[in-house]
């Protein structure tokens, strides 16, 4: 009997709007409720040679800095692919060679 009365409603429900509450699986063609997004993903933008310089002088100063206990003072990233690898260099060099 419990079947019967949960069953009325979703059978009233069907009739009532018809293929538009019918499960995707049903018909994934003709279904009005089938939503389809499109992810573009963005290429990675390649580290050129002038950040990879700047990136490994940097990383070798921030290395001498973090294993003699000098202060951590990065220098600030300017607007040259060299100083703003210079800089991601000397944060890095500086946290992993810290004793």
């Amino acid at each position: 009997m419990r079947a019967t009365l949960l069953a009325v409603p979703a059978l009233l429900t069907a009739l009532a709007f018809g293929a538009t509450s019918a499960p995707v699986w049903a018909d994934p063609a003709g279904s009005a409720t089938q939503v389809t997004t499109e992810h573009q993903m963005k290429p990675k933008k390649k580290k050129t040679a002038q950040y990879k310089a700047g990136f490994n002088k940097g990383f070798d100063e921030g290395c001498i800095d973090g294993k003699f206990k000098l202060p951590f003072t990065p220098p600030r990233s300017g607007d040259s692919k060299f100083s703003k690898g210079f800089h991601d260099g000397y944060v890095s060099g500086f946290e992993s060679c810290k004793p």
